[in-house]
C-alpha cells in the first residue's frame, strides 16, 4: 500500500524567493487523475515490504508547460524507495502551472509517503510469500529417520 499526501508540500520556480513572496504562478500544477493516478503509478518495491519500511520519499521534479515532469531528483528519501519515488512521478501526466491563464514550466515538490499495509507486513514477517512446505508438520519422528 502506497499513501500520498493529498497536496504538494512545496513549490518552486527555480528562482529564490522569500518566504512571503506569492507563487510564480496562478494556479499550481495538478495531476491529471489525482491522487489516484500517482497511487497507480507507484509500486512498492519488494525489498522495501520486506524490510516493512514506512518513510515518505519527497521528489523535487520539473513540470514543464506542456505537462511532463523530468529532471526529478530526490530531497528525502530512502534508497529502496528513492526509484520508485521517481518512476511514479515521472509517468504520471500533469497539467502545467498556469500564470496569467498561460501554462508555465515549475519545480515542485511532491511528497509519497510509502507504507506497507498490514498484509504486506504479516507476510515479510513470516515468510508467507515463499513456498509454504516447511511450515507442514513432519508426520516422522526423528526415531523414524534414525532406523533408516
Amino acid at each position: 500500500m502506497v499513501l500520498f499526501s493529498a497536496t504538494i508540500a512545496q513549490e518552486h520556480s527555480g528562482v529564490s524567493s522569500s518566504a512571503t513572496s506569492p507563487p510564480p504562478y496562478d494556479e499550481s500544477p495538478r495531476m491529471v487523475g489525482g491522487v489516484k493516478a500517482l497511487r497507480k503509478a507507484t509500486k512498492y518495491p519488494q525489498n522495501a515490504i520486506r524490510l516493512a519500511l514506512e518513510e515518505t520519499v519527497i521528489v523535487k521534479t520539473f513540470i514543464d508547460s506542456t505537462g511532463h515532469a523530468r529532471g526529478s531528483r530526490i530531497l528525502l528519501g530512502h534508497t529502496e524507495l528513492n526509484s520508485a519515488a521517481i518512476k511514479a512521478v515521472e509517468s504520471v501526466k500533469w497539467l502545467p502551472g498556469k500564470k496569467d491563464g498561460k501554462p508555465i514550466s515549475v519545480w515542485i515538490d511532491v511528497p509519497i509517503k510509502f507504507k506497507p499495509s498490514w498484509r504486506q507486513k504479516r507476510s515479510s514477517m513470516w515468510g508467507i510469500e515463499n513456498s509454504t512446505k516447511n511450515a507442514e508438520p513432519s508426520t516422522k519422528s526423528s526415531k523414524d529417520e534414525a532406523t533408516k
